[in-house]
């Protein structure tokens, strides 16, 4: 049996998101959160990855819990615009995306 660190795990995790292979990569993020629940990093990955399998409530779930402990998280922020967007809540979606501005104003996705 191999060991890798967290933030290797992490970083593989990453990789995976941005293959589009979302499955594999819930897979490991449940995997991940079975041993270390309070991983805010990887449901910040596992809402990434529920988000790109369309998984939107399941992704808005994860998302929440996340602003739960970090209420300026970028991440979640975005994450919940698009899935209000996706729902056709655009009160919420203008709301979640300003709240990501203001922590990344420079970040040119957002602008």
């Amino acid at each position: 049996m191999s060991t890798i660190t967290l933030r290797e795990y992490h970083q593989f995790i990453d990789n995976l998101i941005e293959k589009n292979a979302n499955s594999e990569a819930i897979f490991h993020c449940t995997n991940i959160l079975s041993s270390f629940p309070k991983s805010i990093k990887t449901y910040q990955q596992l809402g990434q990855a529920l988000l790109e399998k369309q998984r939107y409530s399941d992704a808005s779930e994860v998302f929440s819990k996340v602003l739960t402990v970090l209420p300026d998280d970028f991440i979640a922020h975005a994450g919940l615009s698009a899935v209000h967007e996706e729902n056709r809540e655009l009160d919420k979606a203008i709301w979640h995306m300003e709240q990501a501005f203001e922590t990344q104003p420079s970040n040119a996705t957002i602008q």
